[in-house]
Parts: structure tokens; C-alpha cells; sequence
């Protein structure tokens, strides 16, 4: 018996072809007498006056058991045969549809799952690029810092962040025009990351250019100015400014439409017209630039200056008289509000430089509010009680109430108390003068 599939010769008691696993079919067993009855078949039309004309066909040769070739054991090595419980079941039509789906899921499953790892894998190499940047950029390696940048964004074109890192790298090495060139092509939304570092980068290549303006007229109030052509970003507290080489305090900034006013005090100066420099540093990040610019102290005149009186009637509004003559006595004319530097002393010794207003000549027709106060402490004896009595009655009686002048005593010993209010009533002076 031989498989009608693919003819090679099967066991006896075989059911299923060994090679390829197609099933033998058993068949039905013949009458006794017609096993080798060999059917007949119609061939054509019997001849006039015959009847019908059969021809036998002609066996097929079986061949002789001698005659089947050989097939080696190993043939059938790469596929045993199965045992009966491992047979497949035939397929059956319907399961098709179900097949089709689960392959099409199995695909895309495939794709999402390579796409995931191509994503996780070019994730960690720009994470390590931009590692590697920054590393590189804090131990002042600038020109590795822009290859690893670079790579970073080969990998992610779409960032802003390599583009940022590059042009700070660029900008530590001098190179203005490289980094003014990236961060001109680079657009960011208002309000998304890095918006406020472009802004502020592209002010520093601005600055880079410009020269630093001094004000000295309120020497030793020295103002610096800072202006810019551009969208202006930066604070006081990206600014430092040195004179002579040591640090000096910002006491001002005042930020403009075009730049910053930044306001300190210089070292007092005894030489007229001294050459000083002043250097103000923007540190931005790892970057720095230092702007530089020059001034002279003013011509210096010998003069005497003594305080007459205050007057806070109008507090915070604060006014002080001075008496001032020059070497020879005369009063001194040409003086204006940038002559004069006032500084108050606060709470725990600080003093507080005060802006000065104005500054005008008393005119013998303008009236004075003068505050007279008496110390009434312990520390304070008798004799120099009475002292100070006398002292502030012949005061008060050289007033000249006719221009407008006016006057309030005050007495204090651990606490203050206002023993008159300001009036120009000689008597009320008098009384509360000598209480």
C-alpha cells in the first residue's frame, strides 16, 4: 500500500502517511468474485446492427516491492510521526475570520512594541547627550559642550534646549555671532520653557557692544546706565559693579523702557577732578561680561557747613536748614540738589541714603518751622536743666514772626512728649520753653 499523496510505501497498519501526514483511506471490501473485475467503459458508438463496444483499460503497473526505492531512516528524522492525540484537527472554515484578526493584532503588537523600543532607545542616548553637555559646560569644556549639544539635537531636532545650551556655550568662548545667529533662528512661544533665557541671552550679545554711561554730578552718589536697542531682560540681580577693583554696593535700580539706572556710593574723595574707572559685571548662568566706563570727581571748593534746624511738619516731608560759607564766610549761591547727599540714621545704626528733592537759598522774607527739643533725662542736672531753659527762651525770642516763622518744643526723657505745637504765639513758646 502506497500513500496516494505522496507515494511512498506505507506500513500495514498505517493511518496516516509518515512523510506527509495525509490520511489512508480504507477501502470497502468487494463481493466475492469482483475484487479483480476490472471495469469496462463505453468508447464509442456500437457499430449498425452491433451492440455497444467496451474496452477494458489497462491496469496501472504496480511496482514490485524490489522495484520502490530506497528512502533513508533519515528522511523521515525532521518530522516523527505523530501519535494519534497529537493528529491536528482539520481546519474548519470559520475559524478563518478569527485567524485573520489575531494576526493583524499580533502585527501591530510587533510594530508598537518596536516602536516603543526605538523611542525608550532614542530617549536615553539625548538624555545622555544633554548629560554630557552640561557636564561639559560646568567644568568649562565649551567646545565639547556644543558637539554633545549638537548630537542632542540630531537626535530630537524639535528641542529648544540643545539650541539654548549651544548658544551659552558659544557665548562663554566669545563667540557672539555664532550664538546670536542660533538664538535668532530659534522661536519659542511666550510662556513655554526657555522663552525667558532666549530673551535674556540675546540682551547680553546686545550689550556686548555698548559702552557703559557714569553720572558723577551727585558725587559720591554715582548712577550707572545701562541701555539697550532691544527687548530689555535683565535685573538687578544679574549685575555686580566694582570700582578700583573692590565690590560696591547697589543702593538703586531702576529699570527703564530701554535699559536700567543702577545707583551706588562711591569712596569719598578729598582730590578735585580724580580719574576713577567703574566696571559693572552681567552674570548670566555660566556667562559673563563685563562693561567698563569712566568719571571724574568734581572740583572740590573749601567750604563750612553747619545744620540750623529741621522741620518734619510735613513728615515724610523733611526739611533741614544749613548754614554755608565759603574759606572767606560768604554764603555759598551755586549750589542745586545734586550738591547735597543726605543720609538717615535708622533703627540699629544703619544710615539710609535720602533722595534730595530740592535745594533753594533761603530768602530773608521766608518763614522757618523750627522743632526745639529739651532733654529732661536722669543724666541731665539742675544747673544744665535751667541752662537749657534759658537757652531755648532767648531762642525762640529771636524769631522773626513777622516773616513766618514758627517753632514747637519738645521735652523727652524716656519717652518724648510735645510741650507746644508749632505756633508763632511768643507766650505759649515761653511757657513751654521753661516748664
Amino acid at each position: 500500500m502506497y500513500c496516494r499523496n505522496c507515494g511512498i510505501p506505507l506500513p500495514e497498519d498505517a493511518r496516516f502517511c509518515p512523510s506527509c501526514g495525509t490520511p489512508v483511506l480504507e477501502e470497502a471490501p468487494r463481493p466475492p468474485g469482483e475484487e479483480d473485475a476490472i471495469p469496462e467503459e463505453v468508447v464509442g458508438p456500437p457499430p449498425e446492427g452491433e451492440g455497444p463496444v467496451y474496452e477494458t483499460p489497462q491496469e496501472e503497473a504496480v511496482p514490485e516491492k524490489d522495484d520502490v526505492p530506497f528512502i533513508p531512516p533519515e528522511f523521515f528524522q525532521d518530522e516523527p510521526p505523530m501519535a494519534e492525540e497529537e493528529k491536528p484537527a482539520p481546519a474548519k472554515k470559520r475559524q478563518t475570520p478569527l485567524l485573520i484578526a489575531i494576526g493583524v493584532v499580533a502585527v501591530a503588537l510587533i510594530v508598537c512594541i518596536a516602536l516603543f523600543v526605538n523611542m525608550n532607545t532614542e530617549n536615553g542616548a539625548y538624555r545622555d547627550a544633554m548629560r554630557s553637555a552640561e557636564d561639559a559646560l560646568e567644568r568649562g569644556d565649551y567646545a565639547a559642550a556644543i558637539d554633545f549639544y549638537r548630537a542632542a539635537l540630531e537626535l530630537k531636532p524639535e528641542e529648544t534646549e540643545p539650541v539654548l545650551g549651544m548658544a551659552k556655550a558659544y557665548l562663554c568662548l566669545g563667540n557672539y555671532a555664532e550664538a546670536e545667529t542660533l538664538l535668532t533662528g530659534l522661536e519659542i512661544p511666550e510662556g513655554e520653557k526657555g522663552y525667558d533665557l532666549r530673551r535674556r541671552l540675546l540682551t547680553l550679545i546686545r550689550l556686548a557692544g555698548t559702552s557703559l554711561q557714569v553720572d558723577a554730578g551727585a558725587f559720591p552718589e554715582i548712577t550707572v546706565i545701562v541701555e539697550d536697542t532691544g527687548d530689555f531682560a535683565l535685573e538687578e540681580k544679574d549685575f555686580a559693579i566694582l570700582e578700583g577693583g573692590e565690590s560696591r554696593t547697589i543702593d538703586e535700580a531702576q529699570e527703564t523702557g530701554s535699559g536700567i539706572r543702577l545707583t551706588y556710593e562711591a569712596e569719598e574723595s578729598f582730590l578735585s577732578e580724580e580719574e576713577r574707572s567703574v566696571s559693572l559685571v552681567v552674570t548670566l548662568d555660566e556667562i559673563q561680561l563685563t562693561m567698563t566706563g569712566d568719571y571724574t570727581t568734581p572740583y572740590f571748593e573749601e567750604a563750612h557747613l553747619s545744620m540750623v534746624t529741621t522741620d518734619v511738619s510735613e513728615y515724610p516731608r523733611v526739611r533741614v536748614y544749613f548754614q554755608i560759607t565759603d574759606a572767606d564766610g560768604d554764603p555759598l549761591t551755586n549750589l542745586s540738589a545734586s550738591s547735597f547727599v543726605v543720609k538717615e540714621r535708622v533703627e540699629g545704626g544703619q544710615f539710609l541714603a535720602r533722595e534730595v528733592k530740592s535745594a533753594f537759598i533761603l530768602e530773608e522774607n521766608a518763614g522757618l518751622n523750627i522743632s526745639l527739643a529739651a532733654d529732661k533725662s536722669g543724666s541731665i542736672s539742675f544747673s544744665d536743666l535751667e541752662k537749657i531753659k534759658r537757652v531755648m527762651s532767648d531762642f525762640v525770642r529771636q524769631l522773626n514772626f513777622r516773616v513766618g516763622d514758627r517753632a514747637e518744643i519738645l521735652s523727652f526723657d524716656d519717652i518724648v512728649q510735645q510741650m507746644c505745637f508749632y505756633t508763632n504765639d511768643l507766650t505759649l513758646l515761653l511757657n513751654a520753653s521753661t516748664t
